[in-house]
């Protein structure tokens, strides 16, 4: 479907029913029974009543191909409407899928880094109002010595 959408894109597809999918839409379609691939392609012509069967049926063809595809889809096989799209999102979503270890171990590394900062800075606080308070405490006793 490029230019539109490209590999790693994640598309969102909002479930419609088929009157509202016109010519020129771009569809999410299951094109097999046996598979759970998914298809996005644009329509290219609405079939109703498809030879007298009362079913509606879609020629479609991607974006980047140069010829529509060889088979219609029915009703039944269309999952919805592309909504929109995010660049290169599932190349993250499936980095995290397959690497499930890397992120946990980053989080863990990124939680004890930030503790470590509180920590750091907490104790600065303290150590430095502490200071203060002696350097007061310092300038008292010597001008006591001076009277």
């Amino acid at each position: 479907m490029s230019p539109n959408y490209n590999v790693g894109d994640v598309i969102f597809v909002h479930i419609e029913d088929s009157d509202t999918i016109n010519e020129g839409d771009v569809i999410t379609f299951n094109p097999s029974a046996d598979s759970e691939a998914y298809l996005t392609h644009r329509v290219t012509e609405k079939i109703e009543n498809y030879e007298g069967t009362g079913v509606t049926c879609f020629r479609t063809k991607g974006d980047a191909n140069n010829s529509e595809d060889s088979f219609l889809i029915d009703e039944e096989k269309v999952i919805g409407k592309v909504v929109f799209g995010i660049p290169k999102l599932g190349y993250i979503i499936r980095f995290a899928q397959l690497r499930w270890y890397y992120i946990a171990a980053i989080t863990v590394m990124i939680i004890a880094f930030i503790y470590l900062l509180k920590r750091y800075f907490k104790a600065e606080d303290e150590n430095g109002g502490q200071e203060t308070e002696a350097a007061e405490g310092a300038g008292e006793v010597s001008s006591e010595k001076t009277d």
